[in-house]
């Protein structure tokens, strides 16, 4: 396909091409070193590209952090460096340095072991790409993290925190242990669990411990509430809630909402979300 786009367009400098490296029953890319061999050769063959290195995704090897789940990755990743080592020789010399990439956001302390390490005259940049350090959340990233909650020592101040939050309103309490909050499914992206309340604020923080949320609707979370829940919530207050899982289009929304909340006047409720948790939908 890039052979041909390229077919007779004056290039002012070549387009450098990555070779993917995959594994079984993950997404994209060569699944052997014979197919990185393959398209190794299908670049070098077109005077508009320029072999730059390759790249992996080791996210969808495992998703542990247990012994088991290490080794995995660490295979794979070794794989992606048995790769470039095919790859480098053949490597565009117009180019002033070449690149291996991979790194989710549950392992780059593997890829740094590695897919690091290059002699300087190799010229090998390693990039790593791991977005939700950006939004790191409440409950997958914070447990399994090795800058949160996998951390063997955690240092004061070496940890990463959570970076949005959602503060909701009580809209009704149609029932004794049923309330309604202003933010849902267009406020919180939920593919790892649904949200969990962490405070309710007042005329006095109170923490939700023992609180949940069974549902969403798109505008709406469900708040099971215990018969002995400390706060008697009622429309006016509101709630925290913290988003999981990465980056996603929310910091925006977040803060329209917390403007048109504050002039309720009541409390706020905090939500966080659990990534193990079953996912349901509202009615």
């Amino acid at each position: 396909m890039l052979r041909e786009a390229l077919d007779g367009m004056a290039t002012p400098r070549p387009l450098p091409v990555l070779i993917e490296v995959g594994h079984d029953g993950g997404r994209g890319g060569c699944r052997d070193l014979e197919g990185v061999a393959a398209v190794r050769d299908a670049v070098l063959a077109v005077d508009g590209l320029a072999l730059a290195g390759v790249a992996g995704y080791e996210g969808s090897v495992s998703h542990a952090r247990d012994e088991d789940g290490l080794s995995a990755v660490a295979g794979y990743l070794r794989s992606v460096r048995l790769a470039m080592d095919l790859v480098l020789p053949h490597a565009d010399p117009r180019l002033g340095e070449y690149v291996i990439s991979a790194g989710g956001s549950l392992y780059f302390d593997v890829v740094a072991a590695e897919l690091g390490g290059w002699p300087a005259d190799r010229h090998v940049r390693l990039i790593t790409r791991s977005g939700a350090y950006l939004t790191h959340d409440h409950g997958l990233y914070s447990g399994l993290s090795p800058l949160d909650g996998s951390a063997p020592d955690p240092a004061p101040g070496g940890r990463l925190v959570p970076a949005i939050e959602v503060w909701a309103p009580v809209l009704s309490r149609p029932e004794p242990g049923l309330a309604l909050l202003g933010a849902g499914r267009r406020d919180l992206n939920w593919d790892q669990g649904l949200p969990v309340p962490i405070e309710a604020r007042g005329l006095a923080a109170r923490d939700a411990a023992g609180w949940t949320i069974d549902a969403l609707n798109d505008q709406h979370a469900y708040l099971r509430l215990p018969p002995e829940a400390p706060l008697a919530l009622r429309p006016g207050p509101a709630g925290y809630l913290a988003p999981l899982h990465g980056p996603r289009p929310l910091a925006h929304r977040r803060h329209r909402r917390r403007r048109r909340h504050g002039r309720l006047g009541g409390p706020l409720l905090l939500l966080t979300k659990d990534p193990l948790a079953p996912e349901k939908d509202g009615p």
